[in-house]
């Protein structure tokens, strides 16, 4: 029995060193392995979190928080298939891709940080609590450790559907930092958490300034595919449109621009109901807000489609450059999420717009096309729609990518994220 554990721990450790030296394997032997996973374009977070729960380890990132209030590692695309294998060779492989990050794997919790630098300082590394026994939550957790140094600034942000109020009992010796605090709470409570670092800077009159506070929020392990924002409403216009788009025999393709720096867009807000009309009637309904002062979108027949352009997306001077990109000709057969990944390698000109696909499903339509060479994206997306008879919700992704006055570095990306209409109107598909 103690020779398999030394020889389990000596490959754990080789795995780590042959695979390029991203990591710091530390007293987790065990090797942990994953399935095969095929991403047609995800943030790098979403990937972490795929493989992390595949894994069956807790995730805890540490990043930098943007003005826009996602952490940076939210900017960098992961497209393609990870092996089934070590855990560490697929975030090595991932790390290949993307840059800008280390993790540590230990005793069950990956621990992923970012590299990219803060000029805000905020002691959560400095080992300075004193020494103690809680009892405690994470929000009162936050409220001790603040209570340490003042100037450690430092917050924990519920999350819908998440723990919160979870106590758990903490032996803190003398000399340790809040992160590593932090990662006790992970372990004794059993669960994840993404830390927000505040990247930036208020200043007031004079020569004073106001830190923006860190902000925690913890979160459960993403055991399985999740291509649906993860906040979405029952009754909503895209809800609406979808269900129009099941029960007529023309597709419709639905552009929108996210409001919140993530892939839900503006028709995921407010209540609406599919009217149950033809096809015309039920779209000039519901284009209209409840109000009836303003339009939620415009639509109109293209050909032997219905595309529908929401009122933000058309305010968008920009909101056609990534569909006017060409692209290289070729066949294709898969679904909307492997064109999505097909269109992210086939571009004639690269550039550092991606399309998102979320994880390749089962159970999504597919189409076999003939891509001409000089096909933009747009054409490739129309004609999935017209080879399947089912539309898709294409959403604007604006992210105000910036540090204090520093742009993100390289590997970040803007673009827009894809889903089939069938994933938001059909059963098997609604999950977080």
């Amino acid at each position: 029995m103690y020779r398999t554990g030394v020889i389990v721990g000596v490959i754990a450790w080789l795995l780590v060193i042959v695979g390029g030296g991203a990591a710091l394997l530390q007293r987790d032997a065990q090797v942990r392995w994953i399935p095969s996973l095929h991403f047609g374009g995800v943030d790098l977070v979403y990937a972490l979190r795929r493989v992390a729960a595949e894994a069956d380890v807790l995730l805890a990132v540490d990043e930098i928080s943007p003005r826009s209030g996602l952490g940076d590692l939210s900017f960098r695309f992961f497209g393609g298939e990870v092996q089934a294998g070590p855990l560490t060779s697929a975030l090595d492989k991932m790390h290949a891709q993307t840059g800008g990050w280390s993790y540590q794997l230990d005793d069950g919790i990956l621990y992923v940080r970012s590299e990219l630098p803060s000029g805000i300082v905020t002691h959560i590394d400095e080992p300075f609590l004193k020494e103690a026994k809680l009892h405690t939550s994470l929000p009162d957790l936050m409220r001790w450790i603040m209570r340490q140094q003042a100037n450690t600034l430092i917050q924990s942000v519920p999350v819908l559907g998440q723990p919160y109020d979870r106590k758990v009992t903490l032996d803190i010796r003398p000399g340790t930092s809040p992160i590593q605090a932090l990662l006790m709470y992970s372990r004794a409570a059993d669960v994840g958490w993404r830390l927000a670092r505040a990247g930036y800077q208020v200043k007031e009159e004079g020569k004073k300034r106001t830190f923006v506070a860190s902000a925690v929020r913890l979160w459960g392990k993403l055991d399985r595919p999740a291509n649906l924002p993860s906040f979405r409403l029952e009754r909503s216009p895209i809800r609406a449109l979808a269900s129009i788009d099941m029960r007529v025999n023309e597709p419709l393709c639905v552009f929108d621009q996210s409001v919140l720096g993530q892939n839900r867009g503006l028709l995921d807000f407010d209540a609406a109901i599919d009217p149950g009309l033809p096809v015309e009637e039920s779209l000039d309904q519901l284009g209209h807000r409840w109000d009836g002062r303003r339009r939620w979108f415009l639509w109109e027949r293209e050909g032997d489609r219905v595309v529908v352009r929401s009122r933000t997306y058309l305010s968008d001077p920009a909101n056609s450059l990534l569909l006017d990109e060409k692209l290289r000709g070729g066949r294709f057969e898969g679904s909307l999420v492997d064109l999505a990944g097909w269109v992210n390698h086939n571009r004639l000109v690269g550039s550092g717009r991606a399309l998102l696909g979320g994880e390749v499903l089962d159970g999504l339509p597919r189409a076999q096309l003939d891509i001409p060479e000089g096909a933009t994206v747009g054409d490739a997306l129309f004609a999935f729609a017209q080879a399947t008879g089912v539309g898709w919700y294409y959403v604007l992704l604006d992210f105000a990518a910036e540090i204090g006055d520093e742009k993100l570095p390289e590997h970040t990306w803007s673009g827009a994220w894809i889903s089939s209409l069938i994933e938001w109107n059909a059963e098997p598909f609604r999950h977080d």
